[in-house]
């Protein structure tokens, strides 16, 4: 059982790729964000009930539960190849989300200046901002510590009086994007941004303001039910090939041998280092945004 936060169709293209080599393991995937998913197997593993074998999510601070309650493989089997500075902990980075900036492109048509986060506090956009809830996963409370170095916390009192619509994920914020209930969106992800852009929906996202990445992490329980096929599994999605799929065109893998996955750019700050001080700052950066 794969708990997974990709999107299903890249996920289940994994899936499918292993069983051409591994025909007699069936693998199931429930596919949620990274908050659902997180919550889900905690309640499953406090209770002894069945869970499962591999959680792939964007929470570090889950990941950090999971260790202080001993529910991890410490040394998960990972391909040949996959940079060991990726493996720690029990916890592997199996990819990388570059963070955008999305915006509906019947407001802001081809050539608009959108190369900065400021647009969310223009007074202007007063009611036409969708912003993704930090309450549900800490990459988006990281994204608020980017804005707070950047701008600055006056740029974070300027967002509370926007009358923000947030969201819970990235999927239902496209779907505003892109019916015209909202006219930015922050942050945006090609792999979600994408199927909007395709089913002719009126978004496109800008990958040149100053950024940042969620890591895409991937946890093995130790309570697997085959630990030999799981670990089979895991090994696979860290290899060459299914890093390829797993990452298509839309999102970044850490092994350098892979082709066609999306690039990240020079100059991206690592969300490892927003992510601890917001995590310490919660209340407060909460409390800064208006979501108190």
């Amino acid at each position: 059982m794969w708990y997974s936060s990709k999107a299903p169709e890249y996920s289940q293209a994994v899936i499918d790729d292993f069983n051409e080599e591994y025909p007699n393991i069936r693998v199931d995937m429930l596919r949620a964000p990274s908050g659902d998913l997180t919550v889900r197997y905690a309640q499953e593993r406090s209770s002894g009930a069945e869970t499962a074998d591999l959680i792939t999510m964007g929470d570090i601070a889950f990941v950090d539960e999971g260790r202080e309650n001993d529910w991890w493989v410490s040394e998960p089997q990972v391909s040949e190849g996959f940079p060991e500075e990726h493996v720690v902990d029990g916890m592997v980075t199996v990819g990388m989300n570059h963070q955008m900036l999305a915006y509906n492109t019947n407001t802001f048509p081809e050539g608009a200046d959108m190369d900065s986060w400021e647009v969310l506090a223009d007074p202007d956009m007063a009611g036409r901002v969708i912003l993704l809830d930090p309450r549900g996963e800490p990459g988006y409370l990281g994204q608020l510590q980017l804005y707070s170095e950047l701008y600055g916390d006056e740029f974070l009192e300027q967002l509370a009086s926007q009358d923000i619509r947030w969201v819970n994920s990235q999927v239902p914020g496209f779907e505003n994007l892109g019916s015209g209930s909202g006219d930015v969106m922050a942050p945006a992800a090609f792999s979600s941004g994408q199927p909007a852009i395709d089913s002719g929906a009126p978004v496109d996202l800008n990958p040149n303001v100053p950024s940042t990445a969620i890591g895409v992490y991937t946890v093995q329980s130790n309570e697997a039910h085959d630990e030999a096929a799981t670990s089979a599994f895991f090994e696979f999605l860290t290899s060459k090939e299914g890093q390829e799929t797993f990452h298509g065109q839309d999102t970044s893998s850490v092994r350098t041998d892979t082709e066609g996955t999306a690039p990240l750019p020079d100059d991206l700050i690592p969300m490892e280092d927003l992510l601890p001080e917001a995590l310490e700052r919660r209340d407060e950066l909460m409390a800064l945004v208006g979501l108190v």
